[in-house]
C-alpha cells in the first residue's frame, strides 16, 4: 500500500474536500435557479419512469454529498466503517460525476 508523507496526504484530503464542497455549492445553486422550471415542467406531469429517474438523480445526489461532507469531519470511525465509506465515496463520486455530465 502506498504511504504518503503526512503533509502530502493532508493536502490530498484537503483538495478532495474542497473539490466536493465546491461541486455541492454549484449543485445547490443550479437547483435554486432551476427550481421554478422543475415545478412547471416536472411536477405537473404524471408520475412515470422518466420522472422517477429525474427525482432520483436530482435529490439522491444531495444525500450522497451530505454523507461525503459529514465524513470529512468524522474522527471516530473504526477501520471497518472507514473502509466501507471509502467504497461508498468512490461509487458516489463516480455516479455524481457521470450524472452531471
Amino acid at each position: 500500500m502506498l504511504q504518503l508523507p503526512i503533509p502530502v496526504a493532508f493536502a490530498h484530503l484537503l483538495g478532495n474536500y474542497e473539490f466536493h464542497t465546491s461541486n455541492y455549492v454549484m449543485l445547490l445553486y443550479d437547483h435554486m435557479i432551476t427550481f421554478g422550471e422543475e415545478v412547471d415542467k416536472i411536477w405537473s406531469r404524471p408520475f412515470t419512469l422518466p420522472t422517477l429517474l429525474f427525482y432520483l438523480n436530482r435529490y439522491v445526489t444531495h444525500l450522497q454529498y451530505i454523507v461525503i461532507q459529514v465524513a470529512f469531519h468524522e474522527t471516530t470511525w473504526s477501520d471497518s466503517v472507514c473502509r466501507r465509506y471509502v467504497k461508498f465515496a468512490g461509487a458516489a463520486t463516480t455516479s455524481l460525476v457521470a450524472g452531471m455530465s
